[in-house]
């Protein structure tokens, strides 16, 4: 291997370290950078930082995004001067990582606000209840992935069943308050091409009378109102099903909030000028606003939290904390919830999707901070090292065939 590449990735880093970013998050309704909040790393996370640093952006990229950074490797593995087995192999260890990082659990990275008052919440997420869940993402597995990310509670909100939450909540019970950590109760419910987050529903939801026709839909939000019940759009099905199709029905459904992110990869292709029209939107009526993971047992990173001001909820049993989160709701509306997401590039056309990667891994490098950066400087030099002594090996002698 060349002494260039290392020294190159040296001086890149330095300079990512010079121009570093004073937030690893920004605010999803102003798009700026949010202080007052840090990742903290463990470890583990720290020695394997190269690697869990990089499937965390991998992990956070739209699904547009991903395959554009796909196709930027590897065109560059194609156009590498080298034997075909060589690219082969290579082809094969970027297949390989795209798996470990979205099946293989690994140390992940913990948001963490400079205020104790704020509660950091995921407002939709799975089990293995869910039709599409991983079969191992257990309410348990449902509960540790959300405290290792630094969420102090999560909904579950499985698809049309309600057992999952019903088994988180009684969890968390149990263990509260080690960790202070809640598991709320939720569903996310699937109604004639719409999915609704329906929070705080002590009992299953009966949806058939209301799955025909999206003209029933208003009734069905209108009969959990009066259960009391927060209702909330779902990304990306009123984006996908409705508004591309030139239907705006569901401005008037009276639903309690919107998604505005959903760390879903084709989620995030949601496009930034209709989340400005929705964040309007809800500007205008008074709704409030969600960033969520909805994560269904994959992955180890996500692209978006919520943020609410809950003084003392850490001292809060889950009960408690559902009613005081569902009332805050309730109570400020559009300023009840504040929504993080990674900091990252967000393209707005083709020529910014295409230039994309290049753009995302300047942004990625200013954020590693000093540890992580250096962690990568001590691998890269480690590999460079290791290929250097490998090159060096003195070549077998060829064994000598004897002919009689």
């Amino acid at each position: 291997m060349s002494r260039r590449l290392p020294l190159g990735l040296s001086v890149f880093l330095g300079v990512s370290l010079f121009f570093s970013s004073l937030s690893p998050v920004r605010d999803a309704v102003t798009e700026q950078l949010a202080p007052g909040y840090h990742l903290h790393f463990s470890g583990a996370y720290l020695f394997w930082a190269p690697f869990c640093s990089l499937a965390d952006l991998l992990t956070v990229l739209s699904l547009r995004e991903l395959l554009i950074f796909l196709g930027f490797v590897f065109a560059g593995i194609l156009a590498w001067p080298c034997r075909w087995r060589a690219r082969s192999l290579c082809f094969l260890g970027v297949l390989s990582f795209l798996a470990w990082g979205i099946l293989v659990p690994r140390p992940m990275a913990r948001l963490m606000s400079d205020d104790p008052d704020i509660l950091l919440i995921d407002f939709h997420s799975h089990t293995s209840f869910s039709h599409d869940g991983r079969p191992r993402f257990t309410p348990e597995a449902n509960m540790r992935w959300h405290e290792r990310q630094g969420f102090g509670a999560a909904f579950i909100t499985d698809h049309n069943v309600s057992r999952g939450a019903e088994r988180g909540k009684i969890l968390s019970q149990t263990l509260w308050p080690h960790p202070p950590y809640s598991s709320l109760q939720g569903e996310e419910i699937s109604l004639f091409n719409t999915h609704l987050g329906v929070l705080g529903n002590t009992f299953p939801v009966n949806r058939d009378p209301y799955d025909s026709d999206a003209a029933k839909i208003p009734a069905f939000i209108a009969l959990m109102h009066q259960s009391s019940y927060t209702v909330v759009a779902h990304l990306p099905e009123y984006w996908r099903e409705h508004w591309k199709a030139g239907n705006t029905d569901f401005l008037s459904w009276e639903v309690d909030g919107f998604e505005i992110v959903n760390s879903v990869p084709y989620c995030l292709d949601f496009p930034l000028s209709l989340r400005r029209q929705i964040i309007e939107h809800c500007r205008r009526k008074n709704l409030f606003v969600t960033g969520v993971s909805d994560n269904h047992g994959w992955g180890s990173a996500t692209a978006a939290w919520s943020a609410m001001r809950i003084s003392g909820w850490r001292s809060l049993p889950p009960d408690a904390l559902e009613k005081a989160v569902l009332a805050a709701v309730a109570r400020d509306k559009f300023q009840a919830v504040r929504v993080l997401e990674r900091f990252k590039y967000f393209p707005e056309n083709g020529w910014q999707l295409a230039w994309s990667p290049v753009v995302n891994l300047w942004i990625f490098s200013r954020t590693l901070g000093l540890r992580r950066a250096l962690s990568c400087l001590i691998w890269i030099w480690a590999i460079y090292g290791g290929s250097f002594f490998w090159g060096r090996r003195p070549a077998k002698p060829p064994r000598q065939r004897w002919v009689s």
